[in-house]
């Protein structure tokens, strides 16, 4: 079975649609885990009227998005997570083609998919027409070949329990999970669109005002690792963007790799230019 783990915080205009968008899969074997992270609005009102035993409902303190995603989890019974925001909506093919998926690729620890990108007015298309297992996860993710967008992917239960969010950040903490999943798991990629990510949405949450717990104000290489490091120095070329180097402790220590940041943003932008994969391009990372 998949789990289907919803962070509910303040999404009472969106919820409905998102839950909807789960009863609405042509494949009925899946659970709802929605897990309300201290919201003060009518989210968990709209959610506990929902009577269907496949949805739970769980109540925590707040602690953030990586703190209900790792609680949601651990209160889950599937063999598969698929992590789900509350402002986001599957489509109705999304379960049923992750079924397939794990039968096709039985040795898959994480599968991923791709999505939609929705701003209100216009749908963008995001992902590969590749399908199979990915032989360099790093270089995919470096190229944003490969999107661990949450809702477009699944990954092992067991493997969540040990890959956990980092609940001390709150920004970019889905990339920080990214770089360890790509390091070390078999991952596999389909090509169905399994999701529609609203960015309207999330867009009032973008803010720089707490780099202490912002993932790109903390980057550490690893020379070992090129592929990693790249990965690194592409990040740590929007942490400069995001926070002046004369005012911000944290993205002032990059400037001692701005030599490597210049040259992976050129080799970035170049090898983009020949490259025969469809990707989205963007001057940010869509995480």
């Amino acid at each position: 079975m998949i789990s289907i783990i919803i962070p509910l915080y303040n999404k009472e205009h969106y919820i409905l649609d998102t839950i909807n968008s789960v009863f609405c899969q042509t494949n009925k074997d899946w659970e709802c885990v929605i897990v309300d992270d201290g919201s003060t609005d009518r989210g968990p009102e709209l959610v506990k009227n929902i009577h269907d035993s496949r949805i739970k409902y769980l109540k925590k303190k707040n602690g953030g998005v990586s703190s209900a995603r790792n609680f949601g989890v651990s209160k889950a019974m599937g063999e598969w997570i698929l992590y789900l925001d509350a402002d986001d909506t599957l489509k109705s093919n999304c379960i049923k083609d992750f079924y397939i998926a794990i039968d096709n690729y039985p040795d898959s620890d994480l599968i991923s998919a791709n999505f939609t990108i929705s701003d209100g007015q216009h749908n963008q298309k995001v992902g590969s027409r590749c399908e199979g297992y990915v032989s360099n996860p790093c270089s995919e993710l470096f190229f944003d070949r490969l999107y661990l967008r949450p809702g477009a992917f699944i990954i092992k239960k067991d493997l969540a329990l040990e890959y956990k969010y980092n609940e001390g950040l709150s920004r970019y903490e889905d990339l920080e999970i990214q770089l360890r999943y790509v390091a070390r798991l078999k991952i596999c990629h389909i090509s169905s669109f399994v999701m529609r990510y609203v960015q309207e949405a999330t867009e009032l949450s973008q803010h720089y005002g707490n780099p202490e717990r912002d993932y790109l104000c903390h980057l550490k290489l690893d020379k070992h690792k090129i592929w990693d490091s790249l990965i690194k120095f592409k990040c740590m070329y929007i942490a400069l963007r995001n926070y002046s180097p004369i005012k911000n402790k944290y993205s002032r220590k990059y400037l001692r790799w701005i030599l490597f940041i210049i040259l992976t943003r050129m080799f970035y932008e170049c090898k983009f230019c020949f490259s025969k994969f469809p990707t989205r391009r963007s001057s940010d990372l869509q995480l």
